[in-house]
């Protein structure tokens, strides 16, 4: 169970009062119009209001349009009132809002300090902006995600393994991004056997294959809770061009400890990018008509942030394996390698936080023939 997060506040604001408390989070300046509501208040949420029992919630009940409120509960919402409906037959009242930015409830605070919750409790011996994520293992074998006149694809096995922590950090000052950092480390081990069968013609499908649930974890700036969500999904990405009917078989591995991601500070994006990297592959002479198509297989894992639901930065890796035939040559050429990249949003931080560019991480490689 998660510890209810107003409780956690009554306990550090009382530990900041009482000499010596050294856990405590750092002194943050948070807007005065803000209003945490407890993570285990009974509430009616949709995208642009939230109600609830006005008794008990009195406190909340007298907001006025231009509050802010911001929740750990679910997913966390952080919005800006718009108006206050009450209704006296139900004792309900209504919270018309609109989603707002964190740089509007936060003028000055640092993350990196603060309690992070992860499997719903405190890590006291760890990092406080580091989560751990679930371990991931997929392991597909004898898959046909794709058969149509135009295009079969056979997965033979598609495989990867990873146990990824993720450094998330931000600080913010005068209500500005002055420092993020979005970071996903892990050892890296994935298996790709596909075939491809094509007609004349190019395509780029994209094939799902998992999709965790979503992990949800919280720190403070304040008494202001920041609620992330990582989802991490697995598929395989296709780019084909054949110039008759065709058929190839791609085989690739990879085995790689790395860090991946982006960081913000001194007023500069920054890419992450460090990895150690073993890579093998082959293309089955018995299984090539490699004279008429063109193919690259990218087996990716993604890593998709959200605060408070709001969409944010990705980060995207794995190994592909690319078969590769010019026209006017004779030979072709064939590749196992690695590719990472991060993109994204951060609007949630408000307008005065730089766009997030996208990044290229990898693409290291090696020849297969």
């Amino acid at each position: 169970m998660r510890r209810p997060l107003d409780s956690w506040v009554a306990v550090c604001v009382f530990a900041a009062v009482a000499a010596g408390c050294t856990s405590a989070p750092p002194l943050a300046s948070t807007d005065a119009r803000v209003t945490v509501i407890p993570d285990t208040t009974a509430l009616a949420l949709t995208p642009d209001s939230i109600t609830f029992t006005r008794t008990g919630n009195e406190a909340l009940a007298v907001r006025t349009p231009g509050d802010l409120v911001v929740s750990a509960q679910g997913e966390g919402f952080l919005r800006r009132v718009l108006a206050v409906r009450h209704d006296a037959d139900t004792d309900q009242v209504t919270l018309d809002t609109e989603p707002a930015a964190l740089g509007d409830a936060v003028i000055d605070g640092d993350v990196s300090d603060s309690l992070a919750l992860r499997d719903g409790t405190s890590d006291p011996d760890g990092k406080w902006d580091t989560h751990t994520l679930q371990l991931i293992n997929v392991d597909l074998r004898a898959q046909r995600p794709i058969d149509s006149a135009n295009l079969t694809v056979d997965i033979h096995r598609a495989a990867l393994s990873l146990r990824p922590t993720l450094d998330l950090d931000l600080a913010m000052r005068g209500r500005r991004l002055e420092h993020f950092e979005a970071v996903l480390s892990s050892q890296l081990d994935a298996d790709l056997d596909l075939e491809v069968r094509a007609r004349a013609g190019t395509i780029k499908p994209a094939i799902k294959l998992w999709k965790s649930p979503p992990m949800i974890f919280y720190q403070q700036v304040g008494v202001v809770p920041v609620v992330e969500t990582a989802v991490i999904s697995v598929g395989v990405r296709l780019e084909i061009t054949a110039r008759g009917d065709s058929r190839v078989r791609l085989k690739g591995s990879l085995r790689s400890a790395l860090a991946a991601g982006l960081r913000y500070e001194d007023g500069q994006w920054q890419r992450v990018a460090d990895a150690s990297n073993s890579l093998t592959g082959s293309i089955p002479a018995a299984d090539l008509d490699v004279d008429q198509i063109d193919v690259r297989a990218y087996l990716f894992t993604q890593l998709d942030v959200k605060f408070y639901d709001v969409a944010g930065p990705f980060i995207n890796v794995g190994p592909y394996v690319q078969v590769d035939h010019p026209l006017d040559s004779p030979t072709f050429a064939a590749k196992v390698g690695l590719y990472g990249e991060v993109g994204g949003e951060l609007r949630v931080f408000g307008i005065r936080v730089p766009a997030l560019p996208r990044f290229q991480l990898f693409d290291v490689s090696r020849p297969l023939n």
